[in-house]
């Protein structure tokens, strides 16, 4: 836990629910996700954990990690903010259901697994097996400056996975640096979007395209610009890729704070900001 503890500084907490899960032949210790804990705090809790003993079986931690993303509340799911579910494992499990089968099951549920072979006889299969074969979230490390990397990584690039909130939704995005971008993609319905953008702190632009889901709109690639106040999307026409846009917001100064609330249909009405 020495390893892990000082890592979920990568995390900003003001974006970010943070829990954890030990297991050995069963779990035997759990940080709930959705908790109110400093990140001191929760540092100081995942460093009093003990280091499970014994037999290792994976799927069973990986399942009681998924069922702790089910249990989020619905305002959050609404939102469609991806979910990361790192496993650290020596890739060796020895008890229960074979783990891959539980990543399986994780991805069906739209929950990004990230494995980290740990130690020295590490079963490479088994580690990628875990991350669904997915070259860019798995991980071998010895050390912890290698992790801390490896972490900050993971990370950065599941700030490029775009958000998929619901239209009626409403989310608010702090962003620490200049040029520092935040991802959405939306089904727009028949009688089209509206994106309300708040600046209540700094200033942040954005952009919207219909693009294929392997592509992101930016200043040279997109089909509409977002500014402060109310912006319409129409629907898609015939030939768009698909029914989906996806949304770029991108701050132009430090610490900027920005509200977005996606309404169905064209409206001005600015939404009620508490």
């Amino acid at each position: 836990m020495s390893i892990i503890g000082p890592q979920v500084s990568a995390f900003d907490l003001k974006e970010a629910h943070i829990g954890m899960v030990t297991y050995s032949s069963e779990v035997t210790r759990r940080i709930p996700l959705m908790n109110s804990f400093p990140m001191a705090k929760l540092q100081e809790r995942i460093l009093g954990m003990p280091y499970p003993r014994g037999a290792a079986n994976p799927h069973t931690g990986i399942m009681r990690a998924v069922r702790e993303f089910q249990s989020l509340p619905e305002a959050r799911k609404r939102g469609g903010v991806p979910r990361l579910l790192l496993v650290f494992t020596s890739g060796q499990y020895d008890l229960g259901d074979d783990p891959a089968e539980a990543a399986k099951f994780a991805a069906e549920s739209d929950i990004k697994t990230c494995a980290f072979g740990v130690g020295l006889s590490i079963n490479m299969k088994e580690v990628h097996a875990i991350a669904n074969n997915d070259p860019d979230f798995f991980f071998m490390t010895k050390f912890n400056e290698a992790l801390k990397e490896q972490i900050a990584r993971v990370v950065r690039r599941m700030k490029s996975v775009p958000q998929t909130p619901m239209v009626g939704s409403e989310m608010t995005e702090t962003m620490k640096r200049a040029s520092e971008k935040r991802y959405y993609r939306v089904r727009v319905p028949e009688n089209g979007l509206t994106i309300h953008l708040i600046n209540e702190k700094g200033a942040t632009r954005g952009f919207w395209a219909y693009t294929p889901a392997s592509e992101q709109p930016s200043s040279a690639l997109f089909d509409g610009v977002l500014a402060a106040g109310a912006t319409f999307i129409p629907p898609p026409r015939t030939r768009a890729p698909s029914r989906d846009v996806t949304i770029v917001l991108e701050s132009s100064e430090p610490d900027s704070f920005v509200r977005m609330k996606i309404v169905a249909g064209a409206t001005t009405k600015a939404p009620a900001v508490n």
